[in-house]
């Protein structure tokens, strides 16, 4: 793998790395919504967030936090 190539991974891990803390938080924030105001829709954005960092944490290799997603 050429350099550039490595420089690019780099710098996609390091964004998701330091995007990482607002994600959790945003799933978080619509789990305390959802058992406070119950609905399909919220439910569903809810199973999409988690299914979303679930699936992006085990590519960057934050393995338990897919697991525990």
């Amino acid at each position: 793998m050429n350099n550039n190539v490595k420089e690019k991974l780099k710098l996609l891990f390091e964004t998701y790395t330091r995007k990482l803390p607002e994600r959790i938080q945003h799933l978080v924030d619509l789990w305390r919504d959802l058992k406070k105001d119950f609905s399909e829709k919220k439910l569903t954005d809810f199973h999409r967030e988690a299914h979303s960092l679930g699936g992006s944490s085990a590519t960057y290799g934050y393995h338990a936090l897919s697991q525990a997603a």
